[in-house]
């Protein structure tokens, strides 16, 4: 059994970790043949488990699920012996930002290889008015990364790169992809052309290989009109 007290503080925590108490159960259950107080990221294996000493209320051991293939568990923390409940709760906190909040990331962050490989290829990107002075809107910059994605793919299969060649690329279509996050439509317009050359010089590329990586940079970024002159 798990003092109230104790029971109130880590409500607390978790009450004021993103994304709430509401997202959290527990239970008071018997785990290998002792009294635990387990706590359980609703739906999911993700675990931290406290167990008093067998003689105090005030010793505590704990095991908790990483975030790794398989939801493995840990053993009987710490190592020897006991510790108190200050020690106990901090591990906790611990646990909640090295194991729980990069499961929360990734079940949040857009997977852009699914969705490039399910979404229609060569994006139309006619919507978007690349003349204004304002911000990409959220679908017009993923419009953009999405196409930015395909111009990789497509780069590394034209021209054959090697690894190095193609690391180059990617840093530099990289840096055209975060330029929506943080340019207007017109000033990240200004730095797609200085990409292109880049890239072009990355590759060493001839005059006819120049020629057909702009045509490619065309085809791909389709909408924008003065990739057309």
């Amino acid at each position: 059994m798990l003092r109230p007290k104790y029971k109130n503080e880590i409500f607390a925590l978790l009450n004021n970790t993103q994304p709430g108490v509401d997202s959290f159960e527990y239970e008071d259950a018997v785990e290998r043949g002792e009294d635990a107080f387990i706590i359980t990221f609703k739906q999911t294996p993700l675990k931290f488990l406290i167990i008093n000493a067998p003689n105090s209320y005030e010793a505590f051991k704990y095991m908790y699920t990483f975030y790794a293939p398989g939801f493995p568990i840990s053993h009987n923390l710490p190592g020897t012996g006991f510790c108190n409940f200050n020690t106990l709760i901090g591990y906790l906190a611990d646990w909640l930002g090295n194991q729980l909040n990069p499961y929360i990331e990734d079940l949040v962050e857009t997977d852009l290889w699914a969705t490039y490989i399910n979404s229609p290829k060569s994006l139309n990107l006619s919507v978007i008015n690349f003349n204004e002075q304002t911000a990409f809107s959220t679908q017009d910059r993923e419009r953009v990364k999405f196409a930015i994605l395909e111009l990789k793919l497509l780069i590394q299969q034209q021209f054959q790169t090697s690894a190095a060649q193609q690391q180059l690329v990617n840093e530099r279509l990289d840096y055209l992809a975060d330029g929506v996050d943080r340019l207007n439509k017109f000033d990240w317009m200004g730095i797609l052309f200085n990409i292109i050359i880049a890239i072009t010089i990355a590759l060493t590329l001839d005059t006819e290989k120049g020629r057909s990586l702009y045509e490619l940079f065309k085809k791909v970024l389709s909408g924008i009109p003065q990739l057309g002159r």
